[in-house]
Formats: C-alpha cells, sequence, structure tokens
C-alpha cells in the first residue's frame, strides 16, 4: 500500500498541472492584457457556438430522408464541411443513437472521418496539420465510400431485398451529389452567384425536412423553421428570392405547401419598406388564403399557429436588428446600393417587372397544365368503362333464371349491348334503357335496374377520383396566383406613370412660390401623388396650406394635406389626391323563425385604394354551415379587398374556397364598390336579390340573373357600372326580403315615397319590419343602405 500511494499521488499531481495549464491557456491567459484576454475569450465562444451549430445541423440533416428510407444528408455535410469537421462528426454520432443501425451508422460516420483525415495527410504533406482541407474530388471519393459501406450493410442484412437493393443504389448516387451541392453551399472560396444560390437553397430545404415531423409544445418545428427561412430571405435579398426561397422550403414540408410559402414570401417583400410588422402580417395572411383554397378550413387551422409562432420569433428580432448576418444569396453590397444612380433604379425597376412578368406566365402556364390533368385524371378510359360495365352485368345476370339464354343460346347479342353500353357511357357519361339493342332488352326484365346502376357506378367513380385529385386545385391556386401578379402589375405601373405635362407645371408652381426643393414629381393615373424632396426649411417662405392650395389651382382637384417626413437631413413633403365623396352607412338584419344564427352577412369598409365596399352575403339555406359559408365570403373579400386586390381575382379565389372546403353550402355574393374619388360605382352580383339607386324622386333597379358561389369551376357574377352623384341612395336587400320582381314591388313603393335625405336607420327598420310581416320570418331578411356625401376635403372649390 506504501508502494501504491506515491502512484496515486503522482497521478493526482500531473492530472491537477494539466487542469492548471488548460486553465491558464484558455481562461487566464498569462501575459495577455485585459482587453487581449477578452477579445480571446470571445473568439473561442464564437468558434464554440459555430462549431455546436454546426454539430446540430449534421444532426439534423441525419434525419431528413429520401425514398427507400435513404437517410444520408448527414454523411453528406460530413464530408463537405471545413473547418468545423470533428463538430459534425460528434452531433452525428449523436444521431446515430437514433438509427436504424447504430452501429453501422457510427462506424459509417468514423470511416468517413478517418479518410478524411488520411486523404488530407496525404494531399497536403508540406503541411499535415491543415486537415480536412482535400480537393471537391476526394470529398465526393469520401462521400461514395460512405454510401457504399451503408448501403451493403443494409442490403445483407435486409436479405437483400429489392427495397433495400433500390436504396443502395440511390445512395450511391444521392450522397456524392449532395456532397458536391454542400460542398459548394459551404466553401467560402466559391465565388457568390446563381449556382451557389441554388445549393444553399437545397441545403435550407434539407435542414427544413429534417425538421418536418417534430413537434414542441404543439408547434410543427419544419413549419416554423419555413417561415423563419421565408420571410429571412425575403427581407434580406427582396421579395422574388423570398418567393423562391419559400417555394423551395415549402418542397421541402410536402408539394402542397409549395405555393402557400412561396406568395408568402413575394407578398412580404412588397412591405418590408413599411414595417416588419405590415410584412409579416401581410405574408402569414398570403400564406393563410391559399392554405384555406388548398386544404380546406382544417388546413387554415393546422397552419395557423405554426405561422403566428413563426412570426413571434422574427418580428421581435426584425425589428430590433438582431437578425444575423448569414451568406444567403448573393446579396449586394448595400452601400453600393445606396449610391445607386438613377439610370441604374430605372433599370432594376423594368427588370423586376420582366420577372413578374415570366413569373405571371409561368403561374399561367401552370394552371393549364393542371387543369389539362385533371380532366384526363377525372375521365376514366375505355377499358375501365368496359369492365365496369361486365361487372355490373354480372351481378344481376348470375342469379337470374334467364342467364342461359342470355349468355348460352345469345352470347354474341348479350356482348353486343355490353360493347354499345360501354361505348355510351365512355362518349356521353350516361345510358339509358334505349341504348340497350331491342332483342336484348326485350329478354332482359332487368335492363332498367341495369342501366340505373351502371350510371351510379360511373358517377361514383368520377366522384371519387375528383375527390381525390388534388390537381384541380392546385390549378386555381396558380391561375389565382397568375392573376394577382398580373394586377400587381398593372396597378404598380399605373401607381407609379410619371405625368410629365402634370410634373412641369408643379415645377413652374413651385419656382412662383419660391418652393427650393431639389426635385419634384406627380405620378400615378387615377390616384396622383405629389413628391417634392430635398426641401431646405430655412428658405420656405409659403405655408403649407399655400402650397397645397397653389398646387390644386394647377391639378384641378383637392389635395391632401402635406405630409412631411425626414430622413437623414432630407425634407421630403407628400401630397396626393383627396377624397371627394365619404359614404354614410345603416343595416338591418332579422334570423329566421326557430334559426339561432343569422345566415346573411353585411359588411362596410373602404381600403387605402380610396375605394368603399358594401358587401351583402347570403348562405343558401340555414344553420351553422350556411352562417358560416357567408360569413367566410364576407370576411375573405374584405381582406382581399383592403390588399388592393380587384373584384374579379377575389370573387374567383372565395368561388374556389367555397367549392373545395367539402360542404354542399353555397353563398350569394352582393358586392357595391365606390370610387371616393370619381364618385364611379359598379355592382357585381352572383346570385343575388335586385338592388335599387334611389335619386331625388327617381329609382332605379338593378339585377343580374346568376348563381351564386361554389357551384361551378368558373364563377357567374355580373358587373354593372354606373355613376353615383351626391346624396344618391343605395339601397341593397337579402332574398328574405324581396326574392323577385313581384315581391319588390311593396319595397320599390315604400321607397319613391320615403324623403332621400332622411335617416337611412329608419327606413332600413321599416322595410325589414314589413319583410317580418309579409315572409313570417321563413327566410333571413337584410337590409342595406349607404348614401354618398361630400368629404371635407372635396368641398372645397379649386380655382382654375
Amino acid at each position: 500500500m506504501d508502494n501504491n500511494q506515491p502512484k496515486k499521488t503522482q497521478r493526482t499531481d500531473a492530472l491537477r498541472e494539466r487542469f492548471t495549464r488548460f486553465m491558464q491557456r484558455y481562461v487566464y491567459l498569462p501575459g495577455a492584457t485585459e482587453d487581449e484576454r477578452r477579445s480571446e475569450l470571445r473568439r473561442r465562444a464564437e468558434v464554440f457556438l459555430k462549431g455546436a451549430g454546426q454539430a446540430l445541423l449534421g444532426l439534423l440533416l441525419s434525419r431528413a430522408a429520401l425514398p427507400f428510407n435513404v437517410d444520408l444528408f448527414g454523411a453528406a455535410l460530413l464530408a463537405a464541411v471545413d473547418k468545423y469537421t470533428v463538430w459534425v462528426y460528434v452531433g452525428l454520432c449523436v444521431s446515430s443513437v437514433f438509427s436504424p443501425s447504430p452501429v453501422a451508422y457510427f462506424l459509417m460516420y468514423t470511416l468517413g472521418l478517418i479518410l478524411r483525415a488520411a486523404v488530407s495527410v496525404w494531399q497536403n504533406e508540406p503541411q499535415p496539420r491543415r486537415l480536412y482541407r482535400e480537393g471537391t474530388g476526394l470529398r465526393v471519393l469520401c462521400a461514395v465510400t460512405m454510401a457504399f459501406m451503408i448501403g451493403l450493410y443494409r442490403s445483407v442484412s435486409g436479405g437483400f431485398l429489392y427495397y433495400d437493393l433500390f436504396g443502395f443504389a440511390l445512395g450511391m448516387v444521392a450522397l456524392p451529389l449532395a456532397a458536391l451541392i454542400f460542398r459548394t453551399a459551404l466553401d467560402a472560396s466559391q465565388p457568390r452567384g446563381s449556382l451557389k444560390d441554388v445549393c444553399l437553397l437545397i441545403l435550407s430545404s434539407a435542414a427544413v425536412a429534417s425538421l418536418a415531423g417534430l413537434e414542441f409544445a404543439g408547434f410543427s418545428l419544419g413549419t416554423v423553421a419555413a417561415f423563419v427561412l421565408t420571410l429571412y430571405v425575403s427581407r434580406e435579398c427582396g421579395m422574388l428570392r423570398g418567393s423562391v426561397a419559400g417555394l423551395f422550403a415549402g418542397l421541402a414540408l410536402g408539394f402542397e405547401f409549395a405555393p402557400v410559402f412561396a406568395v408568402a414570401g413575394l407578398i412580404s417583400g412588397l412591405f418590408w419598406r413599411i414595417s416588419t410588422a405590415a410584412a409579416t402580417l401581410s405574408a402569414i395572411a398570403a400564406a393563410f388564403f391559399l392554405a384555406v383554397q388548398t386544404g380546406g378550413l382544417f388546413s387554415f387551422t393546422s397552419l395557423a399557429p405554426d405561422l403566428l409562432a413563426a412570426s413571434l420569433i422574427f418580428a421581435p428580432l426584425a425589428h430590433l436588428g438582431l437578425l444575423p448576418s448569414m451568406p444567403l444569396y448573393a446579396r449586394a453590397d448595400r452601400s453600393d446600393a445606396e449610391l445607386g444612380k438613377s439610370e441604374l433604379e430605372k433599370k432594376t425597376y423594368e427588370g423586376a417587372l420582366g420577372r413578374f412578368g415570366a413569373m405571371q406566365k409561368a403561374f399561367g402556364d401552370l394552371s393549364k397544365i393542371f387543369y389539362r390533368m385533371s380532366e384526363h385524371v377525372g375521365k376514366p378510359d375505355a377499358a375501365e368503362i368496359s369492365q365496369m360495365t361486365e361487372r355490373t352485368f354480372t351481378s344481376y345476370c348470375d342469379n337470374c333464371a334467364r342467364h342461359s339464354m342470355c349468355w348460352d343460346s345469345n352470347c354474341s347479342d348479350t356482348s353486343e349491348a355490353l360493347a354499345v353500353l360501354s361505348k355510351g357511357l365512355f362518349r356521353q357519361g350516361r345510358v339509358f334503357v334505349s341504348d340497350i339493342p331491342e332483342h336484348t332488352a326485350r329478354r332482359c326484365f332487368r335492363a332498367a335496374q341495369i342501366v340505373d346502376s351502371l350510371n351510379a357506378a360511373y358517377s361514383a367513380r368520377i366522384e371519387r377520383v375528383l375527390r381525390e385529385n388534388k390537381a384541380e386545385i392546385f390549378a386555381e391556386d396558380y391561375r389565382a396566383i397568375s392573376n394577382l401578379i398580373g394586377e400587381a402589375l398593372r396597378a404598380n405601373a399605373e401607381e407609379y406613370e410619371l405625368d410629365a405635362s402634370l410634373t412641369r407645371r408643379l415645377r413652374a408652381s413651385a419656382g412662383i412660390l419660391d418652393l427650393p426643393v431639389k426635385g419634384l414629381s406627380a405620378y400615378g393615373k387615377r390616384k396622383k401623388s405629389i413628391v417634392a424632396a430635398g426641401i431646405e426649411l430655412g428658405r420656405v417662405k409659403a405655408g403649407a396650406e399655400d402650397v397645397r392650395r397653389a398646387f390644386e389651382k394647377v391639378c384641378g382637384f383637392c389635395l391632401t394635406c402635406p405630409d412631411f417626413s425626414v430622413e437623414r437631413g432630407n425634407v421630403s413633403m407628400t401630397m396626393t389626391t383627396a377624397r371627394r365623396y365619404r359614404v354614410e352607412c345603416a343595416r338591418a338584419s332579422a334570423v329566421k323563425e326557430d334559426e339561432e344564427q343569422s345566415g346573411d352577412c353585411i359588411n362596410f369598409f373602404d381600403n387605402s385604394c380610396d375605394y368603399f365596399y358594401a358587401l351583402l352575403s347570403d348562405g343558401m339555406g340555414s344553420g351553422k354551415e350556411v352562417a358560416l359559408t357567408s360569413r367566410l365570403a364576407a370576411v375573405f373579400l374584405s381582406k382581399m379587398l383592403n390588399a388592393g386586390n380587384s373584384k374579379a381575382s377575389a370573387l374567383e379565389m372565395l368561388n374556389g374556397i367555397v367549392r373545395n372546403k367539402g360542404l354542399e353550402c353555397f353563398a350569394t355574393v352582393d358586392l357595391l364598390e365606390i370610387d371616393l374619388l370619381s364618385g364611379q360605382a359598379c355592382f357585381v352580383k352572383s346570385g343575388a336579390a335586385a338592388s335599387y339607386v334611389l335619386r331625388g324622386g327617381s329609382l332605379f333597379r338593378i339585377e343580374a340573373d346568376n348563381c351564386p358561389v361554389g357551384i361551378t369551376r368558373e364563377i357567374q357574377s355580373e358587373q354593372i357600372s354606373f355613376e353615383l352623384q351626391e346624396n344618391d341612395v343605395v339601397v341593397m336587400l337579402s332574398d328574405g326580403v324581396a326574392a323577385d320582381l313581384e315581391d319588390g314591388l311593396w319595397v320599390a313603393n315604400m321607397l319613391s315615397e320615403w324623403n332621400p335625405s332622411g335617416r337611412l336607420e329608419q327606413i332600413c327598420d321599416r322595410i325589414l319590419e314589413e319583410a317580418k310581416l309579409r315572409n313570417r320570418g321563413s327566410d333571413d331578411a337584410s337590409v342595406a343602405m349607404m348614401r354618398l356625401c361630400g368629404a371635407e376635403n372635396g368641398k372645397r372649390k379649386v380655382e382654375n
């Protein structure tokens, strides 16, 4: 025991000495100043965090799998990474514990690490310490070796099944290809360009795919990561690259998510200059709308928590400037961008328009392709119909007393009847008893039952395929996206179209006012915007009201009060066309007798484009599902129109949502749009009851004959345009008040006797009470009334 004690003491002292040297080297840093010590510790902490991040990335990528359970993305990262190879190896070793074959995967990763180290020493013989710096070709060879090892093990242990053999072949191709892609994405010496952009996209999508299926506190980590990635790229690199990143991230989660995240990235890119909240909320709204179209209300409720969680994570970091700087995409130098010339901005704008146009064409073409796919998949071919006909005949003929007469004595006649019915069903989708040859129909006393069963089987087959087939839904999505992009292009062109003539006249007026500005321009078609930049406040003599009146005299219409902004010492002034009109509104509704909820929904709102909207949606029928459909129509249209989208596109997307939500409920749409700048009005009616316009002592009836939304693929609506004048009153009714012309006579008489300057609420209540007496509560009844009034800004007289 005495002999062993000194040995233990020596070991303890040696360990203590090593630990002391370690602490002095990595913590105390003897001989260094305090600033040097902090800088060194900060550098090492950064190395540790980056290494831990690489280990986590390796751990996650090992979860992403291709078909045939080929989960080799982690091995591809091990072959591609440079500085943090050992860290990645540690993460992969942890992941191997949870793999189907822990020992095999651990040996594969270990072999890859050793092979890379040996190749590095051999290739960099003068500098053997430069490990893991071998060339790309040798990295790919290492990846092939790892793929061969794990593929061979799986094939042998699985008994050489075709499944494992196909996985072996796919791994031999996919692993080296993934290693090459990851190498290009992570190589700092690789020049930035399109190739690196694509490789970074694939690496990012693989990371998102690795999180698919993981949940934390009920949230899907894959969906959260995909949305955060989409918002990040959209903010840092623009809406087009954000849309592409969203497309790739969505594909990593599933084909149905691709359009949802792509449009979210595109839409958010339009609002980053306004605010982080506006961009994030617009992306969520766009994702929700497309998710509802693609998967119905269930998809909406499943996506909503994840997207909101991603926004709560991303928005504060983006607003506070705490987002990390990552080499995603070939970003332009911001300082150079800020110093760009006007010609460069013009070229950039023209390029963006060109890309938008190409994207619109691409989505339009995809829509046509998916429609053709839907039609092709939905209709059975001749062979399938022939089998369907034979099965139907057999189900009746096997137990029939006349079986031998039809199939033995007159087999040729019976076969002819089968062929005739098959051809008729293939050509026209329906057959009749008269289609059966007369000599066969006389013998068969079950001919009518056979024909009915055959038609029912054909209809059931069509319904089943169309219910399962998502091609038509994707076609509608892509067509709607194409239309939205096209409308955005046209609206953008109109909004920023320079009015050269008005600009010259305004500059002359500014000179007369002695208004010192460096640049002044007027742009816009329907709504004019006047922007004066570089105002020298110290030299301004005229007041803001004087400037507005002078500019109004030049323009010939009223303008809003000047809005001044200061950015980096540069003072700018903005004025826009003022609203000439405002709208007074009133409504009244009554629920159908013995019902708790009304199937009617009324909504009034205006948007930033100076349009007022009145919407009356009447669900067809009664009950909760009808109320849900009408409210869905009202909410969806209000959100879409508030965002500045056109009536046609909003109605088309609403029609797709109602058709695809899986309920036999439809809704009428009665939409009134009023241009608050000009007074121009437009009614859009889809299955809605007649409306009235009261002008002085004259009454005008407006109606259209079409079906509600959600019944047919193509939306059936009619637009009726007319010009309103000040004090005109518009009346909108549901069919519970006046379903046809005869029911509407008493409404017309009541309106003709009413003073148009009276209170709208009073006449609304009178019409509703009379409707309840006449219809005795047999349907939901609703009345909406609007009066066009002059706006405060629009009442000023503009001197010409």
